[in-house]
């Protein structure tokens, strides 16, 4: 395959096709794939270093643009390929791009995407004219809301097409650049940063970005003035007019507008989070968002623990404090909540395991009122701190407390039945601690290790595995007693699960990986077809999961006796293709230099292994 061509290659069922090329000039390379989209696809170094991975289009369409960190021209590079539906796919690669630019052109204007103007490209005008843009200004024009409208299914369209256009003099090198310009929210003014209510002065007539920041908005939704369209991150139009109600919205996330017209050349736009719709006649009431469709409210009143359940669902609502080690089902203290001819019933339950909470032969919890309105719940509960149950109940005390949660679909039903996704886990404290802070210094023997991404940018696609490298402390021996999970809280909606590996340190792959210094996107990290080094999964988190605190005599080993070299793995998924999101999230690694009795291991169930 040579640079600048475009080759036909016949594909095998039954075994991956290797197609080698020579990458001569400059520090980027792109390579083009049409007529997928493939199962398998990845580009690596004659050696065996992956260089790409897949990103398959819905259009049969991947472009591979890759800087090379690592290698000089000239180098040799191998595309792998597999599918066993697919005969052939045509493959070009071209040379010189710099599609990782951090600025587009100074000139950039969707005219300059082809060699002339605009109207003379007739695949060019009729992709644009599809997508409903009037065609006769692109010539000149940079307007920031025009380039948004190119953004999307329209710039799919538009990568998709990459031979039509080159037959206008069309090259990769614009086209790159628009794609980049899609990845870039345009001037932006933050609003919610200050808290639930927020004002701010901006152009009037612009587009503009802006982030929710109070967590309660989630649930309650908000009111926005100032704007006559707000677009959602995917740029789906969520309300026009003056004022504009949301009902629910993601918080931390970029979202799209534009500015209403004013006579004095800004406009103010304020945005108000919608009250509770419920009367909590506490003097004093703590609350915290558990789920966009569940909020807990609380209050300790004397000896007593009173809850307020604000779900939205007319059907029945749980709450549990959890088993206090590993934040589970089994081993929690539940109750469950709902209404039965016309009255509130509480059902104090336990959990053995993550199945059905049995009832508790002593019921200790009590309904004492609920409100209804607009598809929406609040059930009040109460229950002593200490209600002396110790077979199945669990005291509430100082410091920080997990639990979990649950609640019925939105229609609601009278009783109480399996949650599917509607449910999670969390961490409140209802009786602040007394203890100075300071006043307990871990002990000597202690140290901390940050396993984290430093600002890792999530790519627009569906599912995203990034990894990086990290060496434990390698002068003596340790134990790994707690690992705390750290969310970023901008990405938190879309941080999936995240998994550490033991790797060998010295193998080939760690090593690349460890000198680039950075979060890239990883292949199969474990299993029969992967050459990266690694052998066993150390940890694992995922949603509603809190501190892994290991038992008092029990330690993962690392260091000089157990592992130094760990990759983290963290999952995303952004089924929208969200973009720009930055995420730095990890684990802290408590280790202690006091070995305990026993070692930790994780065994792992039903993993294909080579004989």
């Amino acid at each position: 395959l040579q640079m600048g061509t475009t080759t036909e290659v016949a594909l095998v069922a039954t075994r991956v096709v290797q197609v080698p090329f020579t990458h001569t000039t400059g520090e980027f390379f792109a390579v083009l794939v049409e007529g997928g989209p493939l199962r398998s696809l990845a580009i690596t170094t004659s050696a065996g270093q992956p260089v790409s991975t897949m990103e398959s289009r819905s259009d049969g369409r991947t472009v591979h643009a890759v800087k090379l960190a690592v290698t000089t021209p000239p180098s040799s590079f191998i595309v792998h390929m597999f599918d066993a539906s697919v005969p052939a796919v045509n493959v070009s690669v071209y040379s010189g791009l710099d599609p990782l630019s951090q600025a587009p052109p100074p000139t950039f204007t969707i005219g300059t995407l082809i060699a002339g103007p605009v109207s003379e490209c007739a695949p060019l005008v009729t992709m644009l004219t599809n997508c409903g843009i009037d065609t006769t200004t692109l010539a000149t024009t940079n307007d920031q809301t025009l380039v948004r409208q190119v953004c999307g299914a329209c710039l799919a369209t538009i990568m998709g097409n990459i031979a039509g256009l080159m037959s206008c003099g069309a090259s990769l090198t614009p086209l790159m650049s628009l794609s980049e310009e899609c990845t870039k929210p345009p001037p932006q003014a933050t609003l919610g940063a200050a808290g639930p209510d927020a004002s701010v002065e901006v152009a009037a007539d612009s587009m503009v970005t802006f982030a929710f920041a109070d967590p309660f908005a989630q649930y309650r939704g908000v009111d926005v003035t100032g704007l006559s369209e707000i677009f959602s991150p995917t740029m789906e139009s969520l309300g026009t007019g003056s004022s504009i109600s949301l009902d629910s919205v993601q918080i931390n996330v970029l979202y799209y507008a534009r500015v209403a017209s004013s006579g004095s050349g800004t406009t103010t736009v304020t945005m108000k989070t919608k009250p509770s719709v419920f009367q909590l006649s506490w003097s004093e009431v703590n609350s915290k968002v558990l789920h966009p469709s569940y909020i807990l409210n609380w209050r300790v009143h004397g000896n007593f623990i009173e809850l307020g359940l604000e779900v939205k669902t007319l059907g029945w609502a749980g709450f549990g404090l959890a088993e206090p080690t590993s934040g589970s089902m089994g081993g929690a203290d539940i109750v469950t909540v709902s209404i039965e001819n016309a009255e509130s019933v509480a059902v104090d339950r336990y959990a053995i395991r993550n199945t059905r909470p049995v009832n508790d032969s002593q019921q200790d919890w009590m309904s004492w009122g609920y409100q209804q309105t607009g598809g929406q719940s609040l059930y009040m509960l109460r229950r002593l701190l200490d209600t002396g149950d110790n077979e199945f109940d669990r005291p509430i005390t100082e410091g920080p407390t997990r639990i979990i949660f649950a609640l019925d679909a939105p229609g609601g039903s009278a009783s109480f039945g399996y949650h599917f996704n509607r449910r999670g886990g969390d961490m409140v404290e209802f009786i602040p601690s007394t203890a100075t802070p300071g006043s307990t210094p871990a002990p000597s023997s202690e140290t901390t290790v940050q396993l984290v991404f430093n600002g890792y940018t999530i790519p627009p696609k569906t599912t995203t595995y990034a990894c990086a490298p990290f060496l434990f402390p390698a002068d003596k021996a340790y134990h790994a007693i707690k690992v705390t999970p750290h969310i970023t809280p901008a990405t938190r909606a879309y941080v999936h699960h995240f998994v550490i590996y033991t790797c060998d340190m010295n193998h080939a792959y760690f090593q690349s990986a460890y000198a680039r210094g950075t979060a890239d996107e990883c292949p199969a990290l474990l299993g029969s077809g992967s050459s990266t080094g690694c052998t066993s999964v150390m940890y694992a988190w995922a949603v509603g999961q809190g501190d892994l605190i290991l038992p008092a005599d029990v330690g993962l080993p690392v260091g000089q006796d157990g592992s130094i070299g760990v990759f983290l793995e963290i999952i995303t998924t952004t089924p929208n293709g969200i973009v720009g999101m930055s995420d730095s999230s990890g684990v802290a690694v408590t280790l202690t230099d006091q070995k305990r009795t026993h070692d930790a291991a994780v065994l792992g169930v039903g993993t294909c292994l080579s004989p």
